[in-house]
């Protein structure tokens, strides 16, 4: 990616929505190299890959709804929020999006 929104990435961290940024660089030709805390694998599955009861997903949605609507308050937008860039955990079912795109302000959340 050629721009990366770290302040609202921290925003969203502060917020308890989005894992910690640990850096974000620039490298040859502009592109730029984000590094997140890990996430294990065995521990989230995407919205898109989960397998939940109608209730269960109308609880993560709404989630996803108070993320955004925390992220808007704060002037920042997603640009990307779709079922395979929200995490859900698998011990708790504490949902969470994931950040990426090309925006100035832009966080990808995680409940």
């Amino acid at each position: 990616m050629k721009k990366y929104g770290a302040d609202a990435h921290r925003f969203c961290h502060d917020a308890m929505i989005a894992p910690k940024l640990v850096a974000v660089n620039t490298l040859a030709g502009g592109w730029m190299i984000v590094v997140m805390e890990y996430l294990a694998a065995d521990s989230f599955i995407t919205l898109y890959d989960a397998v939940l009861t109608n209730a269960e997903k109308h609880e993560v949605l709404e989630l996803a709804i108070d993320a955004a609507k925390k992220l808007h308050n704060a002037g920042y937008v997603h640009g990307d929020l779709r079922s395979p860039n929200l995490m859900i955990s698998t011990k708790d079912k504490l949902a969470t999006l994931i950040m990426q795109g090309e925006k100035e302000k832009l966080c990808t959340l995680i409940f």
